[in-house]
């Protein structure tokens, strides 16, 4: 689940009917900074509400949007609803992404269940993009220095198998939004699960699917 409905109630009732489809396995979903902006109510109140609905984790927490994410952070704890992925919405220039990654290793020892980071921003600038160079860069000083997390995750979708491939040589270790259509008008990048096994295998690495506990 991803996109957030128009109220509380709405959003209670589509976990209550994921919650039914999903059985047994972890459901997770939403961005919390989504949730927080929202202004349903206090924070910890909205997630307890979540997780009684049927929600077990928060899909992720994109750490630039929140107006206080170790509050945030805090909150979803004390719901008991983990957060799976701290990410970066909008692309930091130059050391920026530096101050970025310490604040991330600020968050990650407060809160040491935060098992997985993506340091690579889910936009990207027109005017300003990123080299590859820049991001191949970004995600080995991500598992530099943040050793103590177990993932540090590339997207799919956003960047591409080329770039993906190429970031597993440098500390990523998880790729996320791998897509298993192979409908042509999905894009280029929106490939296989089979070819996503494939650009791992030929970067030296052994593909395992992952697997979510609560």
């Amino acid at each position: 689940m991803s996109q957030l409905p128009g109220t509380l109630e709405e959003t209670e009732g589509l976990i209550a009917e994921a919650r039914m489809l999903a059985g047994p396995q972890l459901l997770k979903g939403f961005s919390l900074a989504d949730i927080a902006d929202r202004h349903w109510g206090k924070l910890v109140d909205i997630l307890r509400r979540l997780k009684r609905a049927g929600l077990d984790a928060i899909a992720e927490a994109p750490i630039d949007l929140l107006h206080d994410a170790e509050d945030a952070l805090r909150a979803c704890a004390d719901a008991g609803l983990p957060v799976r992925c701290l990410s970066l919405q909008s692309p930091i220039a130059g050391d920026g992404r530096s101050s970025w990654l310490v604040h991330l290793r600020d968050l990650v020892q407060k809160f040491p269940d935060l098992d997985t980071v993506n340091p690579l921003s889910r936009e990207q600038s027109i005017a300003v993009p990123t080299t590859g160079y820049e991001d191949v860069r970004a995600v080995a000083l991500a598992r530099l220095v943040l050793p103590s997390v177990r993932n540090i995750q590339v997207d799919w979708a956003q960047y591409g198998p080329k770039l993906a491939q190429v970031a597993l040589t440098f500390g990523a270790n998880d790729l996320d939004r791998v897509s298993t259509s192979d409908d042509a008008s999905l894009g280029k990048r929106r490939t296989s699960v089979e070819d996503v096994r494939r650009n791992i295998a030929a970067a030296g690495f052994t593909p395992v699917e992952r697997v979510l506990t609560a």
